[in-house]
């Protein structure tokens, strides 16, 4: 089997002060090189600012969506970003592409920054279980069924 095409994304997180986190979400691949930076407060979940940089891109019209990315500010993780986000990037006036990098990039910050605060000591396990199970319940097959009783969750060294 020969490989033919890479697609790669990269996401960083950066704690900018304690009220601030930027997410850098990365994709390269043979047409694109795009970088998005969204600034997202803590622990509220809400987009401060965003961003998005075209270094290589194969319509010349591609970097017309950077207004649509300015829709995204004021949206919340937690709440509304995902609904909306599809509203914004998908169908004749969107990219998908720049729908996968912010989605790929903002929904890993959630389970980096709550778990993070687990590791550090601001958030102990029993208060990030129940935030699975009240705030982020129903956000995936994992949160349904640990709210049922299901599953169970892995801390991975965190202090217990």
């Amino acid at each position: 089997m020969n490989k033919l095409y890479s697609r790669r994304f990269d996401v960083d997180f950066y704690e900018k002060d304690e009220k601030s986190w930027v997410v850098v979400s990365h994709l390269v691949d043979d047409a694109h090189d795009i970088t998005t930076e969204v600034e997202v407060s803590v622990p509220g979940m809400d987009i401060l600012e965003a961003k998005v940089v075209f270094a290589r891109y194969p319509m010349d019209c591609c970097p017309m969506i950077e207004k649509n990315v300015k829709r995204i500010v004021g949206l919340n993780l937690l709440k509304n970003y995902n609904m909306r986000s599809l509203l914004i990037f998908l169908g004749s006036k969107g990219c998908g592409n720049v729908l996968q990098i912010l989605s790929t990039g903002l929904q890993a910050f959630i389970y980096t920054y709550y778990p993070h605060l687990v590791r550090t000591g601001r958030m102990s396990v029993a208060e990030w279980e129940k935030f699975s199970v009240t705030r982020l319940r129903k956000a995936c097959l994992g949160h349904t069924l640990l709210e049922k009783g299901e599953a169970r969750m892995s801390h991975g060294g965190a202090p217990t």
